[in-house]
């Protein structure tokens, strides 16, 4: 039986794990833990140009030698002010704000009293984490910045979490990790297009069908429901990855509708006429799922 030699990359640390093509990427996760300890459920395997590798998919459809291991979820050091250290667990598609938030709610360091360093860089707080090179168990180190005024207003703001939910900006490689994160395959955009008013008004945002991408996201039998007139309740994944549902329908031969619960995620993330959004699907368990993006 084929066995190969198979390289693999994880920011500066390289290594290797011996295969047979007759196994699947689940089986080189598991080697790679073997190897680590990275735990199987937090890896994400990657073709060097970030083409995520399926759990089901065979070694020996790798067309190359080499691929890349990312980890959806690290843990981290965090070396206080006072040169203390607490320990973290982070997904690195949430912002670095979010440790900023965790370690003011252990330790009431305001977040508009910290700086956070990665190897000497001040990490930007509206970052996610994914964009560094956040290592299994790197250090975080934190600093005080010394303000000549704090607006108390503020400060007790920060204390008390009470910041109103912001529209989410996000790159397409953290929700390539987040699908892949949750099971999810076969990501692709349906369409890009700016909110109008019909969609600032109505109880659905319209898909017209020449602002399309793709027209092959959906699958024979889903195109024959919604032909009939049926409605798909997919999963859906919001512009802050958290996860609920959404209608689905066709609006005629020429485009579809995103349904009934639009007009709470329009509030939700705050959005208004003008906002460029993009709206992706994938596959969960066989079954549809949407994505929406806000742009910049």
């Amino acid at each position: 039986m084929a066995t190969r030699t198979l390289g693999v990359s994880y920011f500066d640390m390289n290594f290797h794990v011996e295969v047979k093509d007759s196994e699947k990427i689940s089986d080189v996760k598991r080697k790679i833990h073997d190897q680590t300890g990275f735990l199987i459920d937090r890896q994400i395997l990657a073709r060097p140009w970030l083409e995520i590798l399926e759990d089901e998919a065979s070694v020996s459809s790798i067309d190359t030698d080499n691929i890349i291991l990312q980890l959806f979820i690290v843990d981290i050091r965090i070396k206080l002010p006072d040169d203390e250290e607490m320990n973290m667990e982070v997904k690195v598609v949430d912002t670095v704000r979010c440790i900023m938030e965790k370690i003011q709610e252990a330790r009431e360091i305001p977040v508009s009293s910290q700086e956070l360093l990665l190897k000497g860089e001040i990490l930007d707080q509206e970052n996610e984490i994914c964009t560094y090179e956040f290592t299994q168990n790197c250090l975080i180190k934190v600093n005080l910045i010394q303000h000549t005024k704090i607006g108390e207003e503020q400060v007790e703001k920060d204390l008390k979490h009470e910041t109103s939910v912001k529209r989410q900006r996000v790159r397409t490689p953290s929700l390539e990790l987040f699908i892949a994160s949750i099971g999810g395959t076969d990501l692709q955009m349906i369409m890009e297009k700016k909110l109008t008013y019909t969609d600032m008004t109505s109880y659905m945002m319209s898909i017209s069908g020449n602002a399309m991408k793709s027209i092959k996201f959906l699958t024979d039998e889903e195109k024959q429901m919604l032909q009939n007139k049926g409605n798909i309740d997919a999963k859906f994944i919001g512009p802050d990855f958290k996860i609920g549902e959404m209608g689905f329908r066709q609006r005629d031969s020429l485009g579809y509708l995103l349904g009934s619960k639009w007009a709470k995620v329009r509030k939700i993330y705050e959005l208004k006429q003008g906002d460029t959004v993009q709206l992706w699907s994938f596959r969960d368990n066989g079954k549809l799922g949407l994505a929406l993006l806000c742009k910049e």
